[in-house]
Order: C-alpha cells, then structure tokens, then sequence
C-alpha cells in the first residue's frame, strides 16, 4: 500500500527534507512497517477543471484564471496537463497537454460566456478519469469552483466521493467571494473542503487577488515536493474493507518538535 504525504508549516511553506526515519504509521494504534520511501515522485499530470457557471462571474473568475496561470508558469516544464471546462456541459479542451497548449486553452476558455446549470459532479468525475489513463503516478485535480451542483449532473455526490476515495489523485479546490449567499453557498463550500480532504488535499479561499500568487507558490510546491511512503497493512489477507491510517513524525526526545501539518488520505483499501 502506498499513501501520498504533504508537510507544511503554519505559514503553508513546503517542508523538503524529512528523513524516511521520521515517519511513522499506524493503524488502530499499532505501528505498520514501512517498506517505501520516496521525495521526489517525478512528472505530474495536473486537471485544471474550470467552473464557468453563473456563480462564478467577477472576481471568481478572475482570481480563478489568475491562479491557473500562474500555477502553469510554476510548474515543471515536464508537467503533462488536461484542461476541463464546465456550467451546464463539460468540454475537455485539451488532454495530455504541454504547457504552451494549456496556456492557449486556458486564454481561450477565459473568454467564454458563463452559462446557467452547473454539472460539477459530472466535470469532476471526467476530471479523475482523464487522470487515470495517464501513466503518470503523480496525479492532481485542481478544482476552481464554488462547489454549487445545480441538480444536473448524472452522477450523485455520494458517488464522486467513492470515486475520489478509489482514485490515486490529490485533489485541491480555489474558491472566492460570489454575489450569492445562504444554504446553497455554504453547502457548496462544505462540499469542496470535503472532497478535497478526502484525497489528502485541501480547499482555499482567497478573499483578494493579490493572495494568487502565494497560493500558486503552495500548490506548486506541494505539487512537486511530497512524501511518497509504502507500508505493510496490518492484515496480510486482503479483506476488501476500508482501513484507518494514522501518520505522524517522529522527532528526537529533548528536541522541540515543530508545528508541522501533515496531508494524507486516511483511509485505504485492503484489496
């Protein structure tokens, strides 16, 4: 089994550098073995699925093109991407793309109308599969979006959650203020933190544009730099259950440990 880990401080920097005997696992309070450790996972394939809904007009929009494209200029030039479009139809603009064609598409989409629906589970579960065919194990989704279904998606969202749960993409999610309030925008919010934390990303908010370039420089980061660890399950006999893991680092008695935030997905499937 493998699992995907990201270390950051309190002020969202990077850390690089921690050594394999740092990290410790365990499930159900028993450590497991480590038999994996990687920092440097190679080449991404990065989804950038773009919300051009209704609700995402003005500053959504601009911070949401913004961030895109400075994340593409902070990026590995190796960096393979897929570009996704979405209100009441999603449109792959291009997949499997460089970063020339993914600049080009994202100045093209930029332009476009918004239109009214939005079919975000369905763009999402596009998203994940467009990354699955890549022969790449460094996957990530990149979600702009204020997380509002309007109803029309053919897939439900306790299904997307599944399929977030059984892919092998980090997910991250960037959103900002609308002109709409009340339930539907707070469900919207809840529901990208939640898919998001499931794969062991996890949602932003930026409030003003000038936050773009900090955020690109974490996402970036993250993207690059993490921890890939295997270990040992705790059951040698696949059992077909979803298991809890608890991950933490392990620093030298006496020494002050410092504030470290650590992501990764919780659970995984004994199969």
């Amino acid at each position: 089994m493998y699992v995907r880990v990201t270390a950051s401080d309190p002020q969202n920097r990077t850390l690089a550098g921690l050594a394999r005997e740092r990290f410790r696992v365990s499930e159900n309070n028993q450590p497991l073995e480590i038999t994996y450790f990687n920092a440097n996972e190679g080449p991404a394939t990065v989804a950038l699925l773009m919300d051009l809904s209704g609700s995402m007009t003005g500053k959504p929009r601009t911070v949401s093109f913004s961030v895109a494209n400075k994340l593409l200029r902070r990026l590995p030039a190796s960096t393979e991407y897929v570009i996704i479009q979405f209100h009441k139809e999603v449109s792959v603009i291009c997949e499997a793309c460089n970063v020339t064609a993914a600049t080009k598409a994202l100045n093209d989409i930029s332009q476009s109308k918004e239109r009214f629906g939005t079919v975000f589970y369905d763009a999402y579960e596009i998203a994940l599969k467009k990354l699955e065919a890549s022969r790449r194990t460094n996957r990530a989704v990149i979600v702009f979006s204020d997380g509002m279904e309007t109803g029309d998606s053919k897939l439900s969202f306790q299904k997307l959650r599944e399929a977030l749960k059984n892919s092998e993409a980090t997910s991250y999610s960037i959103s900002s203020p609308n002109n709409l309030a009340g339930r539907l925008a707070e469900e919207g919010a809840n529901i990208v933190k939640e898919l998001s934390e499931i794969t062991g990303g996890r949602d932003y908010y930026l409030k003003e544009e000038k936050q773009t370039d900090e955020l690109a420089d974490v996402i970036a980061a993250q993207i690059n730099y993490h921890y890939l660890i295997g270990f040992k399950p705790l059951t040698a006999t696949p059992d077909q259950k979803w298991h809890s893991i608890k991950i933490k680092l392990d620093f030298p008695r006496g020494e002050k440990p410092p504030k470290v935030d650590l992501r990764y997905r919780h659970h995984y499937f004994s199969r």
